[in-house]
Order: C-alpha cells, then structure tokens, then sequence
C-alpha cells in the first residue's frame, strides 16, 4: 500500500540525520537508517525497530513525525502480541 503523506520525498534535504534518529526516538522507536529516494520510482524511507519486538519498521520520509512512529510501533506491537495470543492457544 503506496502512503501519501506530504509533498517532500528527499527528507535529507530538510533534516540532518540526528533530527531524523530525535523524530524515531521520541516516538518511541530506535533510528536504523534510511533507504535513500530512487527519484521518480520511491521515496526516502525512514527505518526503525520496535524495541518491544525487535522488529524492523518503515515509514515513507514525507510522512515521518513522532505521531506516525507511535502509530506504526502500536500496530506492529498489536500484530505481533496476536500473532503469540494465537500461537500459544
């Protein structure tokens, strides 16, 4: 599913990388890195980790905020702690 956030795709352009990584952490994720644009094919992508699963996360950079990393984290969180609800019936 193709996110449309924002009109910025190069979000190196307006943020240092340690904005970038404060943005991830106050959300409650930890910064990994970013996938740099292919212009015209995709957009920057942000990537973090759930500390709660370990999981590697993503988030299209036009769409990066703190609120965006909060919803990301729940909804993985969610998924995985159905995912052992299920598995441990």
């Amino acid at each position: 599913m193709e996110q449309h956030c924002g009109s910025v795709n190069n979000i190196y352009s307006l943020l240092s990388e340690r904005e970038i990584s404060s943005i991830v952490e106050a959300g409650g994720g930890k910064y990994i890195g970013v996938i740099t644009e292919v212009p015209e094919k995709m957009e920057s992508i942000v990537l973090f980790t759930s500390p709660q699963t370990r999981s590697t996360l993503g988030l299209p950079s036009s769409c990066l905020t703190v609120e965006a990393v909060r919803e990301r984290l729940a909804e993985s969180n969610a998924a995985f702690n159905r995912a052992d609800s299920k598995c441990s019936k």
